[in-house]
């Protein structure tokens, strides 16, 4: 197997186990801690988050590249560009740690004690080195870091949080867990690179690009985390609970779709630093193809089913969650498109600036609409979904549209629009489940009716697409079914 498909298996199964655990913690948290408490961790994480993004600033993208494109000269090689972007790294995420502390003991409010829980978020980011592993392609290192911290972190959330007053214990189990991941990963450095005492020169050529990656980086998290914030400002914490449950769901799937890009953006830079540029846009292909096919399944299938789903899941009063829901399906869709345009052309081809003003465009456009429709039209949590829509739209245009009129966006169009079948596909399957209504008085058993008729009727249209048109399949599924078969069809040997 390829290290492209290596690399798409782990993260593959970590995704789906970190997509298992939303699945068994959400209905618990949303019981034991309410809407309200809900509300005022998502505010408040949304307070740190922004000081986690200055602590890491464009590391996290351009130390994965600049390592993927640099391992080939060595070991030697790949020692200085680490130390020296550490270096970096460590003197932003001081500052930025520092700035907080003072922040934690002047800001007027009654939970001030829930930001003093989030400082290890801080020195999570402080250490967080993840990026070199990812641009080393090492991603089986931080597959099995994160399933033995995320099987911890939840066995602590069963074990110690069970009612509203547990708040600040699973304020500290998540924020604690973020930061033991990334402590984790520095007993395995010592095996990829040796300590070089980076000079000052080193380490000043990598400011400038870090803060070019570091604005859309930081547009894109605001524009996301922006909406939490303004809901804390404008609105009440049930609201704020409503979003952070519907976003935190619906996001679910969007979390694989991310981390496989995230392989997919290695390999496309490899391979552009390799001069290897017909295997890269065979790889972009496969990017965008196996992001709309997965994630439009997904998208319709959780909106089509939110009225069983909703109340089995979250339980009673989390009503105004279906609606968001529908709204945040299209979302993530948007996103998907953005991201893999982002990831599979845009930073391996080091269109920084591009990148950077689509995303800057966005926030502006998402804290206008914010504005208007949380505060000014009072739609509370309603708001700020639309909100989120009208950015990821305009962000998902603006990348292809800055592109100009280059071989890259002909091919990432033409890509996107060979692959928006599956968008139809998720249409249908969506207009037959929803016409199917309520036939029992089971909400379970209307659910699992549904996503059955669902699976079916999406996988027909899959498969009657890829048997008249093969190369549509993405080649992660053919390689699947290939040894699937091979399994299922083996041959026995014969005795001699």
């Amino acid at each position: 197997m390829s290290t492209l498909k290596k690399n798409l298996t782990y993260q593959t199964i970590y995704q789906i186990f970190a997509v298992c655990i939303p699945l068994v913690t959400s209905p618990y948290l949303s019981r034991r801690l309410g809407a309200d408490g809900l509300g005022i961790y998502s505010y408040n994480y949304s307070i740190v988050h922004y000081f986690m993004l200055f602590a890491l600033l464009g590391v996290g993208q351009y130390g994965m590249r600049t390592i993927a494109q640099g391992k080939g000269e060595g070991r030697e090689n790949v020692s200085k560009l680490f130390w020296s972007i550490y270096s970096f790294q460590f003197f932003t995420g001081i500052l930025s740690t520092l700035v907080y502390t003072v922040l934690c003991f002047t800001i007027p409010t009654e939970n001030r004690i829930v930001l003093f829980a989030n400082m290890f978020y801080m020195a999570g980011e402080l250490i967080n080195i993840s990026w070199l592993f990812f641009g080393l392609e090492k991603y089986r290192t931080t597959v099995l870091r994160n399933l033995l911290i995320k099987v911890f972190t939840v066995a602590c959330i069963f074990i110690f949080v069970h009612n509203r007053s547990d708040l600040i214990k699973y304020v500290l189990i998540l924020s604690f867990g973020q930061f033991l991941s990334n402590a984790v990963l520095w007993t395995q450095l010592r095996k990829y690179t040796d300590y070089v005492k980076p000079t000052w020169e080193e380490i000043r050529k990598h400011i400038r690009p870090n803060i070019v990656l570091f604005i859309p980086v930081l547009a894109t998290s605001v524009y996301h985390i922006m909406d939490k914030t303004m809901l804390g400002m404008f609105s009440d914490d049930a609201n704020s609970g409503y979003y952070y449950n519907a976003d935190k769901l619906v996001n679910i799937p969007l979390t694989l779709i991310v981390a496989c890009s995230s392989v997919f953006m290695t390999r496309i830079s490899s391979l552009f630093g390799e001069n290897k540029p017909d295997e890269a846009r065979d790889t972009q292909n496969e990017s965008i193809g196996f992001g709309l096919c997965a994630i439009c399944a997904i998208a319709f299938g959780i909106a089509a089913v939110g009225n069983e789903f909703i109340p089995i899941f979250f339980g009673k009063g989390y009503e105004p969650c279906i609606e968001l829901i529908d709204i945040f399906a299209f979302v993530v869709i948007f996103k998907t498109i953005s991201t893999h345009t982002r990831t599979a052309f845009l930073i391996p081809e080091k269109k920084d600036k591009v990148y950077a003003r689509a995303v800057l465009c966005g926030a502006v456009v998402n804290f206008i609409a914010n504005y208007l429709l949380i505060k000014s039209l009072k739609l509370g949590a309603k708001g700020a979904t639309i909100g989120t829509l009208i950015a990821e739209a305009v962000v998902c245009f603006m990348q292809i549209t800055l592109m100009g009129k280059t071989d890259s966006r002909l091919h990432c169009v033409k890509g996107i629009l060979k692959n928006s079948i599956y968008l139809v596909f998720g249409v249908i399957m969506f207009a037959v489940l929803y016409s199917l209504g309520h036939m029992v008085n089971s909400n379970v058993l209307n659910m699992l009716i549904k996503i059955s008729v669902g699976i079916a009727v999406y996988s027909c249209a899959c498969i009657i697409l890829w048997k008249t048109k093969p190369q549509m399949m993405p080649s992660l599924f053919k390689e699947s079914l290939g040894v699937l078969k091979k399994k299922l069809f083996k041959k026995p040997k014969h005795a001699v």
